[in-house]
């Protein structure tokens, strides 16, 4: 009875207040909550795209091997890189001054390349000039210090064609590596691909405007010094367009283009038309430019010293492989070497018929990414200037 009572009193003093408000007359200011099935709906999208990018950034294509080759004429064989990077590497340790470094790999280097050349077919120029340079510069890394070298080399080719526009598009890598360290994917897996793109280049019926200028430089680890010798002071560093310069921070996976230019929208244009597989990012240009990374790449030479734009390349997984004796050639998966064997032997080939001035707008910055390794989204940096603005 206490109970019943007390009810009806309360019921009596809430019927003399007014009826209680439903769901509807809240406040339209006050959250809401989320449905389980809009919960869910949301869930699964996300594990949906997780799944997709994971899916798209892990797939590589098959590699060709030599058996392959007959049925796959004009295509960049993984195997044939493969082979030069295992060679390399198993010489040793290839600190600047090493013998591994100044003799053997010089020595392996030139036999490759005068086997290319023989096989060459006749409409192509294909001259070898082993380079020997001293010199110093001044590099502001850390606190600033001047690099002083003496008898540096590198081994450069020059591949031309029967008609020559006179400019010449510039292809980098480096077989030296640091103390202790077989060096495989920095930079060896590099300097594998452009051997196998040079031997497809010179044993196919292609056309080529411009010139291409191969070099295999072998002081980048002491510093970018044989870059910096190259690009001051070799009779094939005039009249370069642009240079592809191919560097690794990490064992396999995808070759990032992580920095482009400085200007030159043409560049990423070409990027965008040529290669089968895009894998690019404006952040990883504003991450690595911002001095966050302790290094630097002979992209940086090319571009302070030589005024030359560019595209600049890495790999990027496995990063714990880097620098250390697990550098091996055992690392360097095949379809990996094939996934940039198939974008960068394309790109070498447009660059090498592109037409300037009328092809080379020199001036505009872009911002860029790719969408699952598909499509290169690139827009000019006032487009999205104007796109952040109209969001916020």
């Amino acid at each position: 009875m206490i109970n019943i009572r007390r009810r009806r009193r309360s019921e009596g003093l809430l019927s003399h207040l007014g009826p209680l408000p439903n769901e509807t007359d809240k406040d339209p200011m006050m959250p809401r909550m989320i449905s389980h099935s809009t919960l869910i709906t949301f869930l699964l999208l996300v594990i949906l795209l997780y799944g997709l990018v994971q899916l798209s950034d892990f797939y590589l294509p098959d590699p060709l091997t030599v058996v392959d080759e007959k049925s796959n004429p004009g295509r960049f064989i993984a195997e044939r890189a493969k082979y030069h990077v295992t060679q390399l590497s198993n010489l040793g340790p290839r600190p600047v001054g090493s013998l591994a470094n100044e003799v053997l790999a010089i020595k392996y280097l030139s036999k490759t390349l005068s086997s290319i050349q023989a096989q060459a077919h006749k409409q192509f120029r294909v001259e070898i000039d082993h380079h020997v340079v001293s010199g110093e510069f001044p590099l502001q890394f850390l606190d600033g210090l001047t690099s002083v070298y003496r008898n540096i080399q590198n081994i450069v080719v020059k591949v031309g064609g029967k008609q020559s526009s006179g400019s010449a598009i510039l292809l980098n890598c480096h077989y030296d590596s640091v103390v202790d360290s077989p060096g495989a994917t920095d930079d060896l897996a590099a300097c594998g691909v452009l051997l196998e793109v040079l031997r497809v280049i010179t044993q196919t019926n292609v056309s080529l405007h411009n010139d291409l200028v191969f070099l295999f430089n072998g002081a980048e680890e002491n510093l970018l010094q044989a870059s910096h010798g190259f690009i001051t002071q070799h009779k094939w560093a005039h009249n370069l367009l642009a240079v592809i310069n191919m560097d690794a921070c990490g064992a396999g996976g995808r070759e990032l283009l992580f920095q482009v230019g400085p200007q030159n929208p043409w560049l990423l244009e070409a990027y965008a038309q040529a290669v089968k597989y895009p894998t690019a990012s404006i952040a990883a240009q504003e991450i690595f430019q911002s001095g966050l990374i302790p290094g630097d790449t002979d992209y940086r030479i090319f571009r302070d010293f030589g005024r030359i734009p560019g595209l600049d390349f890495a790999w990027a997984m496995g990063g714990y492989m880097y620098h250390t004796k697990l550098d091996s050639a055992d690392y360097v998966p095949l379809s990996s070497l094939q996934h940039t064997g198939d974008n960068i032997l394309p790109l070498t080939l447009h660059l090498a018929n592109v037409r300037c001035p009328q092809d080379c707008e020199p001036e505009g910055t872009m911002v860029f990414f790719d969408l699952l390794h598909l499509y290169l989204f690139r827009i000019t940096s006032g487009h999205a200037y104007l796109i952040n603005g109209l969001i916020v």
